[in-house]
């Protein structure tokens, strides 16, 4: 299910995901967020242990090592 809502950005930049998404995503205070641009369009994506080997697991078997924002394009 697709759930929409306004936030404004701060001074600092800084935004305020609402509580109902937090809670159905599982997001809590310390969890790491990865976000990408396309064009004019942010996505976020709560950034799992799971996420973390998969992709560096790829990575080993491809023989690569990438900067963290390079390593995890391809989760968005």
């Amino acid at each position: 299910m697709s759930e929409l809502a306004t936030v404004r950005v701060s001074s600092k930049g800084q935004i305020v995901i609402p509580q109902a998404i937090r809670e159905a995503i599982g997001l809590e205070r310390g969890d790491t967020l990865l976000i990408a641009r396309r064009g004019d369009l942010l996505i976020l994506k709560k950034l799992t242990l799971e996420d973390i080997i998969a992709e560096t697991d790829r990575q080993y078997e491809a023989g690569e090592t990438l900067p963290l924002e390079e390593a995890f394009k391809d989760l968005v």
